[in-house]
């Protein structure tokens, strides 16, 4: 199963992670981690990762969603 982790950088040193149900928020975001088995299989600006996906998980989790 898909475990995506968005990430919002909120203050030096801190964070947020957003789950998929949110993801809506996830363009107001400076960078997206996405995750899969624990492992991060992208990161970058969320209109990287949306427009241009690099792996197949992170393509298919995007049609899921969007």
């Amino acid at each position: 199963m898909l475990a995506p982790v968005h990430v919002k950088k909120m203050e030096k040193g801190r964070a947020e992670a957003l789950a998929k149900e949110r993801i809506g928020k996830v363009g107001l975001a400076d960078k997206v981690v996405f995750m899969a088995d624990g492992r991060i299989l992208e990161e970058g600006k969320p209109e990287e990762i949306f427009s241009n996906p690099k792996t197949p998980e992170a393509r298919q989790f995007l049609r899921s969603v969007l």
